[in-house]
């Protein structure tokens, strides 16, 4: 509805549902009309479990719609997976932020491809920092297969960063998928991010892109999802953003030090070296 209202293309969402409207009926009904428009993939995810937990891809429905008794059966092992493996479960004692405030529900949702060799959409992952972009990191592989992993190709706001082919502006020739992506979506994903992550209010937020080519060179985005807490393991990155997190709190007086709280932090870093035989 969010994304809707602000205009920025999503992922088509045929069903979802939170534990307490959960109607296992309703759902089994969806799926038999995905049977009857003709859809032949899509993928089931939890909203309130981390790390793929809860998720199933499901490709060649299709096939399965062909004879009564396979469609009833693949239905009725679906719903049982949403039921049993999403409906009721709980994100681990890691997630304490996913098990707190987020109500377990699932969402179902057409499954995007990112076109040509790509066997794993292409994702750019914008992280934003009090309602402005910080960096754009992509993941999964590209129309030509090519897989990205955290850090491989990155973006920076004023369109500094790195790809493929190494540093932008440096010797090396651009790599041209990279440019299409920068000359053909890059201003609007910013502008969708920015304006997403100040409509929620977060002062910290990754919006998530699926990432589309098509054969007229020209690029498709549709909005996959969104994180406060990212678990990307990038530790320069997250370094930054953390001291430029704590500095937006100290600057707008919301984070004021006084001797007391000095004196505190002080001895808790004192002890803990200690604790660690540090000198």
């Amino acid at each position: 509805k969010l994304a809707e209202d602000l205009k920025i293309p999503a992922t088509e969402m045929y069903y979802g549902a939170h534990k307490d409207d959960w109607d296992i009926q309703a759902f089994k009904n969806t799926l038999g009309v995905l049977c009857l428009k003709g859809i032949d993939s899509f993928i089931i995810k939890a909203v309130h479990l981390a790390w793929s937990k809860g998720q199933k891809i499901v490709r060649n429905w299709q096939k399965d719609c062909e004879q009564k008794a396979t469609t009833n059966a693949a239905i009725d092992e679906l719903a049982d997976f949403v039921d049993k493996e999403i409906m009721n479960q709980l994100a681990s004692p890691a997630d304490k932020h996913l098990r707190e405030y987020v109500t377990p529900g699932v969402t179902m949702e057409a499954l995007f491809k990112t076109g040509g060799m790509s066997k794993r959409p292409l994702e750019a992952k914008v992280q934003t920092l009090w309602g402005k972009v910080h960096h754009i990191f992509f993941v999964g592989q590209d129309p030509r297969g090519c897989t990205s992993y955290i850090g491989a190709w990155q973006y920076n706001r004023d369109k500094t960063g790195w790809d493929f082919n190494g540093m932008l502006g440096g010797k090396e020739k651009r790599d041209e998928i990279s440019e299409l992506v920068l000359n053909k979506a890059f201003d609007e994903l910013v502008t969708h991010s920015e304006n997403f992550a100040t409509a929620v209010g977060a002062d910290v937020m990754r919006v998530d892109f699926f990432i589309g080519f098509n054969d007229d060179n020209s690029v498709d985005y549709k909005l996959n999802e969104a994180e406060s807490v990212s678990g990307a393991r990038y530790y320069h990155e997250r370094d930054g953003l953390a001291r430029a997190w704590v500095d937006g709190y100290v600057n707008s007086g919301r984070l004021r030090m006084t001797p007391q709280k000095w004196n505190q932090i002080y001895q808790e870093t004192e002890d803990a070296r200690a604790a660690n035989q540090l000198d």
